[in-house]
């Protein structure tokens, strides 16, 4: 069988330049692969709107049990904390609490459901607000565990964090 037209010479050099390229993009693409699986998973835009300096501007308390706090509690209105990568820490240490979260992370949690305080962050002037779990490297942070929401974030960019004995504190950027 003849062909019209004469075959033309094979370049070794293009074959060869294309398996390497082949290679080189699989290559690339496993190694980001790779990289992304060992990232830890953060809400990054939301993070960055829980880090700054905050104090308290009001407390709210379930209706149910035994309080050790009050509404707008003295004890804990006006005071100032700090979130950063580092650390989330109360500015002035005091006897109420000893609690000092160091490279927290931040897990931004599915919307709210029938069960959280939502009575409380009316009380606060919350409607809605996205959820965070906070897991500490070392320390510690309130009473809860990574699961469990600690931040609501508010479209005003308010925060109510979830404390000790069934309270909510408000907090305001400084």
């Amino acid at each position: 069988m003849r062909y019209p037209h004469p075959p033309k010479p094979r370049n070794p050099f293009m074959k060869s330049r294309l398996s390497f390229s082949s290679s080189f993009l699989i290559m690339l693409s496993l190694t980001g692969c790779a990289a992304n699986m060992d990232a830890p998973k953060h809400d990054q835009s939301g993070e960055s709107a829980l880090y700054g300096s905050w104090h308290v501007t009001g407390v709210a308390i379930s209706g149910s049990g035994v309080q050790a706090l009050a509404d707008d509690d003295p004890s804990f209105m006006g005071r100032h904390l700090s979130f950063n990568h580092d650390q989330l820490a109360w500015k002035a240490s005091t006897d109420l609490t000893e609690d000092v979260c160091k490279a927290p992370i931040f897990h931004k949690l599915p919307a709210m459901s029938g069960t959280e305080p939502e009575p409380q962050l009316r009380k606060l002037g919350i409607e809605k607000a996205v959820r965070y779990s906070v897991e500490c490297k070392s320390g510690s942070w309130g009473p809860f565990d990574k699961e469990t929401p600690v931040f609501f974030l508010a479209k005003n960019g308010s925060l109510a964090l979830s404390w000790y004995d069934g309270g909510l504190l408000k907090l305001v950027r400084d």
